[in-house]
């Protein structure tokens, strides 16, 4: 297990992580993190209210590789439909091995066509061995990814996540080139099912 020896701290354990990004960030953790937009806790995992996505992903960025292996990082809910309505995001940290562990965590699916958690990462596995992509955020209906490298053959991949994800042209760009384009400049995606 990778162990962060900042300030002399071991972190080998969710609560010593949190313990040492309460001093980073300087708030307190909350002692879950949400699901099912904002109106389930999951206990078993602990999270900070930050005010973006941007800052959010910022902070995953910074502060993910610092961590035991054991656990992962990433922005969670956004969409707050629950008690709690924030104006900001949800920043994760839980204990999980790999990437997948975070859309566990996150419990995404794609309930409206059919597409269970399990499914959703057989389909980022085959991405990922395609052309390698990193997630950043996952919440109810919604994966973020960014690429590892941009895949060869964009407009084959794009057309892909269309069948995978209409909503993303349908709903979103309006067209596969619009889609396409939009990849090159930023280097994510984001899928969400409505």
């Amino acid at each position: 297990m990778k162990v962060h020896r900042e300030k002399g701290k071991e972190m080998n354990s969710l609560l010593t992580t949190s313990a040492w990004l309460e001093e980073e960030l300087g708030q307190k953790a909350r002692p879950y993190s949400t699901y099912d937009f904002g109106r389930q806790k999951d206990e078993q995992q602990v999270s900070f209210l930050v005010d973006s996505l941007e800052t959010g992903f910022h902070l995953v960025l910074q502060y993910r590789e610092k961590l035991p292996k054991d656990l992962v990082m990433f922005v969670g809910t956004t969409n707050w439909l629950g008690e709690e309505r924030h104006h900001g995001v949800e920043l994760v940290i839980g204990y999980g091995k790999s990437q997948w562990d975070i859309l566990r965590i996150a419990r995404t699916d794609a309930a409206n066509y059919n597409i269970n958690t399990e499914d959703l990462i057989t389909k980022l596995s085959q991405y990922h061995q395609q052309f390698g992509i990193d997630i950043l955020q996952a919440e109810t209906d919604t994966v973020l990814f960014d690429f590892i490298q941009l895949p060869n053959d964009l407009r084959a991949f794009c057309e892909d996540c269309y069948r995978f994800c209409p909503d993303i042209v349908d709903q979103g760009f309006g067209s596969i080139e619009d889609f396409m384009e939009a990849v090159e400049v930023v280097l994510f995606v984001r899928l969400w099912w409505d």
